[in-house]
């Protein structure tokens, strides 16, 4: 089912799917490709917990199918 269907990301069991990819996130994985967290702005763990938290909680009815997250001043 695409995207953009007005069913999309959610199936006949309530169970749905949302695709998010976050830009980028200060966590021990990205220490371990030795990114700095000066160098560039990133987001928290806690930041993608919030946003999940944001998609579940939505009403019967309502379907994110994708969200991106980025940190503001983030380019690419």
């Amino acid at each position: 089912m695409s995207p953009e269907h007005p069913t999309a990301g959610r199936g006949k069991d309530g169970v749905g799917a949302t695709v998010a990819p976050p830009g980028t996130v200060d966590t021990p994985f990205r220490d371990k490709r030795g990114g700095t967290p000066e160098a560039a702005p990133a987001m928290t763990a806690e930041h993608i917990a919030d946003t999940i938290v944001f998609v579940v909680n939505q009403p019967a009815g309502v379907g994110i199918s994708h969200i991106t997250m980025r940190p503001a001043g983030q380019v690419g």
